[in-house]
């Protein structure tokens, strides 16, 4: 799922100062601020096919917790022991299919049983 459109399109919502940290100078500019400055209507489909190809792989993933429900379950189990008390999963999986939105889905009930004894 990472290394799809909507993966490099979740990337391009990263900071210009974490593409620069990757070597790499965001299409947007260089004090591009992440999710913040995201206007849709302000880029073509030609910047953004060139922006989606300029996508570092190192930062396909970046930002997200992605994993086997028992990976993203022992995940979140350390943001709770580092204090984080509220967390909203959401199935990025939707993104690509129906059918992996459906997997998604039931792999939030299995991490939240995971998870049921640290409340």
């Amino acid at each position: 799922m990472l290394d799809t459109t909507p993966g490099r399109l979740l990337a391009l919502g990263i900071s210009s100062d974490e593409w620069r940290k990757v070597g790499a100078q965001h299409p947007f500019g260089e004090q591009f601020r992440g999710a913040v400055d995201w206007i849709p209507e302000q880029y073509d489909r030609a910047m953004l096919e060139e922006a989606l190809a300029a996508v570092p792989p190192e930062l396909l993933g970046s930002g997200l917790v992605w994993g086997t429900p028992k990976q993203v379950a022992n995940k979140l189990r350390e943001f709770y022991e580092a204090g984080v008390r509220h967390m909203v999963l959401g199935p990025a999986s939707a993104l690509l299919s129906r059918k992996a939105a459906i997997y998604g889905l039931l792999a939030i009930r299995k991490i939240a049983r995971l998870l049921r004894h640290i409340r």
